[in-house]
Formats: structure tokens, C-alpha cells, sequence
């Protein structure tokens, strides 16, 4: 059976989450291409 423990406890931080799950900042417009031609929201 899995362990399920909630995301806080998991991790403390952004900086703790970029580490743990290789995330990146972006400046790239285009990244959410399902957004494109979204004119407001």
C-alpha cells in the first residue's frame, strides 16, 4: 500500500521544490501553448 503524506510536510520550500522536482523559472512566452491567442483570463 502507498504512503500518502500531504505536500507540505514533504516540502518545506520553493526552493526546496525546484530542487526536489527540477523545476525552473521561465520567461518564454510560448511555454503554455494552450494559452496562446488567450486574450484575457
Amino acid at each position: 500500500m502507498a504512503k500518502v503524506i500531504a505536500v507540505t510536510e514533504a516540502i518545506k520550500s520553493q526552493e526546496e521544490a525546484e530542487s526536489k522536482l527540477n523545476l525552473s523559472r521561465t520567461e518564454d512566452e510560448a511555454f503554455f501553448t494552450e494559452w496562446q491567442g488567450i486574450t484575457s483570463i
